[in-house]
This record gives C-alpha cells, structure tokens and sequence, in this order.
C-alpha cells in the first residue's frame, strides 16, 4: 500500500512538472508571438506614416501611375496598379486589373479604394455633375459624374470596355455585399 501511495505521488508530481513546464514554453511561444506582431505593427505604421507624407506631397514616382482629385470632397489620392489588399491596405487608389491605363484614349478607367477617412469614405456625398480629375505623368484629365449606382458585391457590369469614349469608374465598399460605384465621362 505504502508502494501504491509512492507511486502516486510521483506520477502526480511527474504531471503536474511536466503542465508547468508545458505553461512555460506556450506563454514564451505567445509572448514572442505577440512581440513578432507588435513588430508588425510597427513597420505597418511607419509604412503609413511614409505613405502619408507622400500622399501629401503627391510625388509622382515609379510606383504611382498618378492620382485622383476631387476638389469638391476633399480627396487627393495616389494611383497605383493593383487592387488586392496589399496596395489599398497602403490607402491608395488602386488601378484594376481590367481597366484602361490613365493615357489611353479610349475605354474604361476603374479605380477601387477603401471606404475609410483616408481615401474614399466622402465619395459617397458626390453628385451628379461634380468633376473628377485624374493626373498622370503625361495629362490631367477631367471628368464630369453622370451616373452614381449601388450594386451587388458579385456585379461586374460596370467594368466593361468604350470603344468610343474615355469613361471613369470609382468603386467602394457601401456595405458588406454591396459597392458604391460613380461613373464619369472624360470632358476635356
């Protein structure tokens, strides 16, 4: 009996050394896992905060393919190609993959951005008529609003092509299963 108790004991004490030592190698797991994370965080904000100068500043360099203002709201945004959320996650305008470039004559220019404070949250205040002006490193050109839609997050039929005209398309986020989308036609 005395043996039994014995190894009772040992096995207890064998258990609970080995929970503690377990407990000790997952909170160092999680403790470096959440220093990896705040590091992170710490390039993502001086990302940002170099982002924010240049977007400020609006120099066009080789990332950029130019930038959108809308005078009247208050927006100034860099272009740049791309519309995954590596590139809008950098508060920019993305150029999507099924546009136009900004120069070409004719066709369709789609630019995506997040609804945020930094980039298209106050397009959803534009109006019929409003301007737009999109710069490259070649022009500025200008467009005048003549459609604004909400439409179902799976709906692409504003991405088609003009063979005839020059038309911008601004796409945002209105909802989770819906978009907020503004046509205009170049004017100049």
């Amino acid at each position: 009996m005395k043996n039994k108790i014995i190894l009772f004991l040992l096995v207890l004490f064998l258990t609970i050394s080995c929970y503690e030592i377990y407990k000790i190698f997952t909170i160092k797991k999680v403790e470096n896992i959440e220093i990896e994370k705040i590091e992170e965080l710490k390039i993502s904000d001086e990302e940002k905060k170099e982002n924010k100068k240049s977007q400020e500043e609006l120099i066009l360099t080789k990332p950029y393919l130019g930038y959108i203002e809308i005078e009247k709201l208050g927006i100034k945004k860099l272009i740049s190609y791309g519309t995954t959320d590596d590139v809008l996650n950098k508060n920019v305008v993305g150029l999507h993959k099924s546009s136009i470039l900004l120069d070409d004559p004719y066709g369709n220019i789609i630019l995506a951005g997040h609804n945020n404070k930094y980039v298209f949250a106050k397009l959803l205040k534009i109006k019929i008529g409003d301007a737009i002006k999109i710069t490259s490193y070649i022009k500025t050109y200008t467009f005048k609003v003549f459609k604004i839609d909400i439409v179902e997050l799976d709906n692409y039929d504003y991405f088609k092509s003009y063979d005839d005209s020059k038309i911008l398309t601004l796409i945002t986020c209105y909802s989770k299963n819906k978009r907020f989308i503004v046509l205009g036609k170049v004017i100049n």
